[in-house]
């Protein structure tokens, strides 16, 4: 799996599987899936702490969720760069060039 940034239209912030379930549910979707996967991240391979990632496609102003990933919390952050840079948070120098490096590819 390769590191990229998941841009979503703003209509669409904050908008997520998490907040639609149940911590009960959304905590046992998220063991299970992180679970399959190891509780490794599938981008850089760490596997002390881990997040699950919800990836979803927009199309003719449909959001459809297409897959979950199990990432650390630097390459989640990634994922989120923009929301990531709203809270402050800060990621390490890699995660930084990673983004730098997407935004020159125009992903």
């Amino acid at each position: 799996m390769k590191l990229e940034l998941h841009l979503i239209p703003r209509s669409s912030f904050c908008t997520n599987l998490r907040n639609n379930l149940s911590r009960t549910k959304w905590d046992q979707l998220s063991k299970k899936i992180r679970g399959e996967a190891n509780f490794t991240c599938e981008i850089c391979g760490a596997n002390k702490i881990t997040h699950l990632h919800e990836v979803w496609e927009f199309k003719d102003g449909i959001q459809k969720l297409v897959q979950f990933e199990c990432l650390c919390p630097q390459c989640h952050a990634v994922h989120h760069w923009g929301l990531s840079d709203l809270q402050g948070k800060d990621m390490d120098n890699e995660s930084k060039e990673s983004i730098e490096a997407a935004k020159l590819e125009g992903k």
